[in-house]
């Protein structure tokens, strides 16, 4: 079940490390990305908003993903294949 495959996050397994390495990253990058949107003292023009954006929302998103799939790969073949893709 979902419930369980989520659980198992805190349990140690083979895809611990890559679960929680990638979980932390999107944290990371999550935090950093609002800091030089929102927060940062820089004056940065309305196209180097755009780009940082975009750069903050793909690592986010690839490392939200990943750790996802290293959660669910072991709920059954055909979950395991949905977030392989």
């Amino acid at each position: 079940s979902f419930r369980a495959c989520f659980w198992s996050i805190f349990r140690v397994h083979t895809e611990t490390g890559n679960i929680w390495t990638h979980m932390i990253g999107c944290f990371i990058f999550l935090i950093l990305g609002s800091y030089f949107l929102f927060l940062s003292s820089h004056a940065l023009s309305y196209v180097d908003r755009i780009v940082i954006g975009i750069f903050f929302a793909g690592a986010v998103s690839c490392l939200g993903l990943s750790s996802c799939y290293h959660t669910l790969s072991c709920h059954s073949p055909r979950i395991g294949k949905l977030f392989s893709k």
